[in-house]
């Protein structure tokens, strides 16, 4: 996923990976941009990298939340705003328990996130049919 644009007159860029294989940190590095990555090269999961370019005020969120592979990320915009970023990775043989902590990770942010949120990922719910807004299971 690459997401480019304006907000509030801010440039932003924003390149979510999730990560499969062993990887060094200088793979990681882009000039003009600062890295935000969680579980890279730890044992069960793929790993999650946000590269937020240098001019914008981001840091990253840490919370108590018990989901596996989230990364949330802040960024102060202009007039005191600010957007927070949730990338996920979702394993499609995630647990229900998983699942769970995942909707609650997104429920907690949302009451507690001051602006703007954008949630973003790969949530792996292969059977849902956006065409017609439904899902065949209850993943």
């Amino acid at each position: 996923l690459s997401l480019t644009g304006q907000i509030s007159r801010q440039t932003y860029n924003i390149l979510p990976k999730a990560m499969r294989y062993e990887i060094a940190p200088a793979e990681l590095h882009l000039d003009g941009y600062q890295v935000f990555k969680k579980g890279i090269n730890e044992a069960g999961n793929h790993g999650l990298v946000i590269y937020a370019a240098n001019h914008m005020d981001s840091t990253e969120l840490i919370t108590d939340l018990r989901a596996k592979e989230i990364l949330w990320l802040r960024i102060r915009l202009l007039k005191g705003e600010s957007l927070t970023l949730g990338c996920f990775y979702r394993n499609h043989n995630s647990i229900p328990e998983n699942n769970v902590e995942i909707n609650n990770a997104i429920r907690t942010i949302a009451q507690n996130a001051s602006n703007k949120i954008l949630i973003f990922g790969d949530f792996n719910y292969p059977s849902i049919s956006w065409q017609t807004e439904n899902t065949q299971n209850h993943a």
